[in-house]
């Protein structure tokens, strides 16, 4: 059964159809300029509570308001020495070593106290 002139040129027409819209939305897209690239254009409800939707008071433009997020805060800039500084654990223990619980002092703190002297209720 061999098929008709007229359906393949329909076909070809819903074919260069489909191919164009196609090439119309890959253009579209922010990546399409990178061949190895594919950028997810999908909103991501989590990172949207940290999203602010106007400028804050001191700042007039967005543009200013990002500048001063770039820079860094007082003398401290994110090195590497930095962020190990201030990420590095206070005790240090080797793997397989039993760390031992802490012991409270004999004498207890204000709270203790405090207790101590309230008078107990006795019903008679």
């Amino acid at each position: 059964m061999s098929i008709s002139q007229k359906t393949l040129d329909k076909r070809n027409r819903l074919i260069t159809k489909i191919q164009t819209e196609h090439d119309s939305k890959v253009m579209s897209r922010s990546d399409s300029k990178m061949s190895n690239v594919m950028l997810s254009e999908r909103r991501v409800k989590v990172a949207s509570k940290y999203k602010i939707s106007a400028v804050p008071h001191p700042f007039t433009t967005r543009e200013e308001y990002e500048r001063s997020m770039q820079t860094p805060i007082g003398d401290l800039w994110n090195s590497s020495d930095v962020v190990r500084k201030n990420t590095r654990p206070e005790v240090k223990v080797r793997p397989g070593r039993i760390v031992e619980p802490i012991k409270l002092p004999k004498k207890r703190g204000a709270d203790q106290t405090v207790k101590e002297q309230q008078p107990s209720k006795k019903t008679k």
